[in-house]
C-alpha cells in the first residue's frame, strides 16, 4: 500500500469524522462515559478513540473509548508501538512469534532495535 492509498483512507476518515452519523456516535460514547475520560477521569478536551478499526463507519459501543486529548495521544502511541512490535515479531520469527520465543523476549528485542534506530 503506497502513500497515496494511505492518504485516501485518511481523507475518507477525516470526512467521516465530520458526518452527522459520527457526531451522533461520538455523543453517545461520551454520554456512556458520563462525560469523563475513561483513563484519567478529566472532563476536559474529550475525544473518542477507536480501539480497533474492524467496523469503521459502523462502530459498536465496545469499539470506542472516551479519552482526553493527553490520554488519546498516549493510546495512539501505544497502538503504533504495538503495530511495530507485531510486524517485527512476524518478520523475525513468523506468524506465531508470541509463542516462541515469547512476547516478552520479542518486546525486549524490539525495544533495543528501536533504540538503535534513534
Amino acid at each position: 500500500m503506497g502513500s497515496n492509498f494511505r492518504y485516501q483512507i485518511s481523507s475518507q476518515y477525516r470526512a467521516y469524522l465530520r458526518t452527522p452519523k459520527w457526531k451522533s456516535t461520538r455523543a453517545a460514547a461520551i454520554r456512556r462515559a458520563q462525560g469523563r475520560c475513561q483513563r484519567c477521569g478529566t472532563k476536559d478536551n474529550l475525544q473518542v478513540h477507536h480501539l480497533n478499526y474492524e467496523r469503521l463507519y459502523h462502530e459498536l459501543p465496545e469499539d470506542l473509548v472516551v479519552l482526553c486529548k493527553t490520554c488519546h495521544a498516549q493510546a495512539d502511541t501505544k497502538r503504533k508501538y504495538n503495530r511495530g512490535l507485531e510486524t517485527y515479531g512476524q518478520k523475525k520469527y513468523g506468524e506465531d512469534w508470541y509463542y516462541y520465543p515469547g512476547y516478552e523476549v520479542v518486546a525486549e528485542e524490539f525495544d533495543e532495535w528501536l533504540e538503535d534506530q534513534e
